[in-house]
């Protein structure tokens, strides 16, 4: 391949993969797709007492798209202001709870951006889970933490039962993605399920929440293990439930489908939102002739690598999304390997 042809594909490359050519990304962040669909992200839990309308748009202002580190400031502000405001309330815990809560899910979209090497990722996670423990004791609300056998480790599981005077025996079990958490799956679908009369068990598995970030526990593309002995040990306690819902979040959609390929306990699956295919997911931006020489070639040239490496510098989107699959895949700096690992 000629020099030109070289310049011109690594121009395409990372026009492409940047995002630069998409619009309508929304009024939040108009030229950051992640940015954008992270904020909305936290918006979107408003309607289940995880986020304020005004506050977010207040936090947004003050946010340099592309800028990590002000994304990290103003949305780890607006936690800590949520959870200074649950001390006004000393004998109003609905309020106090509700900030709580609040609190959390900001320290969690604090969280989400910083690098894995970065000692405030793991504190501020611990923040999140902290103040998200503190609302549902506030509210009142019934929940517990639980740890499973699992490949000589053990993976955190967290179950909600099903409200007092419900008579459903139908369990709806939650399988986060690539960057979710099992408390942030009490907003995404808990809350509502609760509501309705269902019990919702969650959990972080390998590369997930705590797994990856407390006991170094990366992820895998055998889901089938890894589900089975959450509902093994979950209904050796609870074995009340017969009808078992499976519900995959995000990339969670191509884990729960492995998962409930094989376990024939599991009577519906649900797909929120649906990943078809991994690598037609994230290669979509790409030039066709890059893509295929990531995901179809079984041995990737170092030239290839290197494109890889040079578009991380232009979009703060890749780079995140690449960073945190090395650490979740534990791949290290194999962004190659990120990208072929599902």
């Amino acid at each position: 391949m000629s020099i030109k042809m070289k310049i011109a594909l690594l121009i395409l490359f990372v026009l492409g993969f940047s995002g630069c050519n998409k619009n309508g990304y929304g009024v939040l962040f108009p030229n950051n797709q992640t940015y954008s669909y992270e904020a909305l992200r936290t918006l979107g839990y408003t309607a289940v007492g995880g986020a304020d309308i005004n506050e977010i748009f207040q936090t947004v202002s003050g946010i340099r798209q592309g800028d990590s580190e002000s994304w990290y400031t103003e949305w780890s502000k607006l936690a800590a202001l949520s959870k200074s405001q649950a001390k006004m309330y000393p004998n109003d815990f609905t309020s106090s709870g509700r900030a709580l809560l609040r609190a959390s899910n900001y320290y969690r979209t604090a969280e989400f951006l910083l690098s894995p090497e970065d000692p405030r990722k793991k504190s501020t996670y611990m923040k999140c889970r902290d103040t998200f423990y503190s609302g549902l004791d506030a509210l009142g609300i019934e929940y517990r933490l639980n740890r499973i056998s699992y490949a000589e480790k053990s993976l955190e599981t967290l179950y909600f039962p099903q409200m007092e005077g419900s008579f459903s025996r139908t369990l709806i079990c939650m399988v986060n993605g690539y960057d979710s958490i099992k408390e942030e799956t009490y907003f995404t679908l808990g809350a509502e399920a609760l509501k309705r009369g269902y019990a919702f068990p969650s959990y972080d598995g390998p590369g997930q929440g705590a797994a990856i970030r407390c006991d170094g526990i990366p992820m895998i593309a055998d889901w089938a293990p890894v589900n089975k002995a959450v509902l093994d040990s979950f209904l050796s306690d609870y074995s009340e439930y017969n009808r078992i819902v499976l519900v995959g979040y995000s990339l969670g959609s191509i884990l729960a489908t492995k998962a409930a390929a094989s376990d024939p306990r599991i009577e519906a699956l649900v797909h929120y939102d649906i990943f078809h295919d991994f690598s037609e997911a994230v290669g979509e931006n790409m030039p066709e002739s890059f893509r295929k020489r990531v995901f179809e070639d079984g041995n990737p040239s170092q030239s290839t690598a290197r494109l890889l490496n040079i578009s991380m510098r232009f979009s703060s989107e890749t780079d995140w999304a690449l960073r945190h699959g090395a650490w979740i895949f534990g791949k290290q700096e194999d962004y190659i390997g990120v990208l072929q690992s599902l």
